[in-house]
């Protein structure tokens, strides 16, 4: 308990998200009317746990607290060589489109509108979204890339 009141030992400290984050948000929000209604993010790479280099420490993914639209990311827990996916439903057939590049109908069937690849950890194993014809890149920033899924 007496770590409490450090911060776990400095590892619990507030950050600032860098801005792309904000602008990728205002750009869907704005694309979405202000609403976002049905319309789900796809936030890669798909790891429950990365090192954010804005961060400095392995966490979970901020993503599903941080943008206006409902966020689908990963949920696979790793250590080690041990991997693990949740059995939820999405999760798995996240992993299915991911592992066959693209080749199913998951972005019509949950939904996603948008794709947001964060610049971290194993990003260049997503490079073939960009040869993806059902997707178009919205902003390229220092951290992320904004996809929109095409119909």
């Amino acid at each position: 308990a007496p770590l409490l009141l450090w911060g776990y030992a400095k590892q619990a400290e507030p950050r600032n998200l860098p801005t792309h984050w904000a602008e990728v948000n205002s750009i869907i929000v704005q694309k979405e009317g202000g609403k976002c209604g049905e319309s789900n993010i796809l936030f890669l790479p798909w790891h429950l746990y990365m090192n954010f280099r804005f961060i400095g420490n392995i966490v979970a993914t901020p993503a599903p607290y941080y943008f206006e639209c409902k966020v689908i990311s990963g949920t696979n827990m790793e250590f080690g060589g041990i991997y693990d996916n949740s059995a939820e439903s999405k999760s798995r057939a996240v992993e299915v489109w991911l592992n066959g590049k693209g080749d199913s109908d998951l972005l019509v069937n949950q939904n996603i509108k948008y794709i947001v690849l964060a610049k971290e950890v194993d990003c260049q194993n997503y490079n073939w979204l960009n040869k993806n014809s059902k997707l178009r890149v919205l902003l390229d920033s220092q951290n992320l890339i904004l996809y929109e899924v095409l119909k």
